[in-house]
């Protein structure tokens, strides 16, 4: 039996030789790393994802770093727990940064100063900053963050999520896109990948939220596009000449309308639309621009509009449609 003792034991040696350093460890001297500006060593510490999203410069260069050459002595970091699951992990990291409300507010002054006199220079406002924050002791503020790992061939590795991020961001511009075209159940669908992407981004739950109450309420406009006529619909020559898209609304329903947008859709010789632009010929504001007069029951609206650069295959044939409504 003794035989096998030294092969088991080279066996745990080598096991625990080959795991390398562990998660806490490798969490805090990224922190290290990057709270002392050395991105060069902080960098490898990186996953192969983030490191191939972003570049060492791109990474060196970012904004927080900026910020972080400024203050970063003065930061300091604490991992507080590690919580492993198989090939990831999850660090929790007390953050404590000086208090440097009362540091801006000795620069607000110089900072408007030289706005009003038409001056920037980042550099300069940088180079007061840190002279303000050097030798002073400053009170801390701390925070608790999160960090994720991931267990790769050479061992842990913080892991960023900037390819996540980065699809995370587009497709929230891709559900603003949406939500101005009234696309309300496709911008939810946008953002709920957005959050797939970033679970860390605390804003889409509430932009999620928001498309829902959105799709709601357009649904019960909707349902009184019907109660709205649009007729005597034609494309004709102002009084200079300019063609224009005249026509009536009337408003056939039970209820005053503070705002109606119609849609002009330019149609070819196949009556294929080729072109859109919407128009709001019923629109109650408190400003100076607008109609100041709600469309009533029973009530009618003529518009007309310039058309202004149709397309060249654009056969002079239009139709309108209401779009959206606002009860008074």
């Amino acid at each position: 039996m003794k035989r096998f003792v030294v092969p088991i034991m080279l066996v745990i040696w080598a096991t625990g030789c080959a795991t390398g350093p562990s998660p806490k460890e490798v969490m805090g001297r990224y922190l290290d790393a990057y709270g002392k500006g050395n991105y060069e060593e902080a960098y490898p510490l990186l996953s192969s994802t983030d490191k191939t999203a972003k570049s060492l410069d791109a990474f060196s260069e970012s904004e927080e770093s900026e910020f972080m050459a400024i203050l970063g002595p003065k930061v300091s970091y604490q991992v507080k727990g590690i919580k492993t699951e198989g090939d990831k992990a999850k660090a929790t990291v007390e953050i404590a940064t000086p208090d440097i409300k009362g540091v801006f507010g000795e620069l607000l002054g110089t900072i408007m100063g030289m706005a009003l006199g038409g001056e920037q220079d980042n550099n300069a406002l940088e180079k007061m900053l840190a002279e303000r924050v050097q030798g002073k002791n400053w009170p801390t503020i701390k925070r608790t963050e999160y960090y994720d790992l991931v267990k790769e061939k050479d061992g842990w590795k913080v892991f960023l999520n900037y390819e996540g991020i980065d699809k995370s961001q587009e497709l929230k511009n891709k559900a603003e896109i949406l939500e101005k075209q009234k696309r309300y159940a496709e911008a939810k669908s946008a953002l709920e990948e957005a959050a797939k992407l970033n679970s860390k981004d605390t804003e889409i739950p509430g932009k999620i939220k928001a498309m829902d109450k959105k799709a709601t309420e357009y649904k019960e406009r909707q349902m009184y596009f019907d109660k709205i006529e649009v007729r005597n619909v034609s494309v004709e020559q102002g009084n200079l000449g300019q063609l224009g898209v005249s026509g009536e609304l009337k408003n056939l329903g039970d209820r005053t309308l503070r705002s109606v947008a119609i849609t002009v859709y330019y149609l070819d010789k196949e009556g294929i639309v080729v072109h859109e632009k919407t128009y709001d010929p019923v629109l109650v504001t408190g400003e100076l621009y607008g109609d100041h007069e709600p469309l009533k029951p029973n009530y009618g609206k003529i518009f007309w509009y310039r058309i202004d650069g149709p397309p060249s295959d654009w056969a002079k044939k239009v139709k309108v449609a209401v779009t959206d409504v606002e009860f008074q």
